[in-house]
């Protein structure tokens, strides 16, 4: 086959025709390897989003049993702390109650009794023993009131640190639900 042009005779180049769709499947071929290239790279990406992901989630889970452990600790030792101010609050009680009733007693006795036995000199040995029986009970008295000021500052000290501690667990269960919350974005 020949081509006329501009007045000469050109040969023409032969088509194959089975060099043409060839050339289609491998162009085709060319596209699939790309388009499937940039998937492979799209799911690495992914892989690699997934994994950090469920390291986040075992960090965040890991620190959830934590943090529920610590509650846990926190509770018991605020319901020992409770039980440690219920006790000294006891006491301070007995030993007001115990106080009161020597107060009463040393009312009920009265100031004259002093005079009386200070006026009263027939038994000088009464008065020394009588005398003797009232220092010790003014000491006793005296070292109630002492425990019974320290009762009252330990259970002070007892409330303080019983709404400190109270506070650190409303802390903590807030870091708690905080955590779980990271957690279920995360999922």
């Amino acid at each position: 086959m020949a081509l006329l042009v501009c007045g000469w005779i050109s040969p023409c180049p032969a088509v194959d025709p089975v060099e043409a769709p060839l050339q289609q499947i491998q162009q085709h071929i060319s596209a699939t390897e790309k388009t499937h290239d940039a998937l492979q790279t799209v799911r690495d990406g992914l892989d690699q989003q997934l994994s950090e992901i469920e390291l986040r989630q075992n960090e965040l889970a890991r620190t959830i049993v934590e943090l529920e452990q610590q509650a846990r600790t926190r509770e018991k030792r605020l319901v020992a702390m409770k039980t440690q101010r219920d006790t000294l609050q006891a006491q301070v009680k007995a030993q007001q109650n115990l106080l009161a009733g020597q107060l009463r007693s040393s009312h009920l006795i009265g100031r004259k009794d002093w005079l009386k036995l200070l006026l009263n000199q027939e038994e000088p040995s009464h008065l020394a023993r009588v005398l003797a029986y009232y220092g010790y009970l003014n000491q006793a008295r005296s070292d109630l009131i002492q425990r019974c000021r320290e009762g009252m500052v330990k259970v002070d000290e007892a409330e303080k640190a019983l709404a400190d501690e109270s506070r650190q667990q409303s802390e903590l269960r807030k870091q708690v639900q905080h955590e779980r919350a990271l957690l279920a974005e995360a999922g």
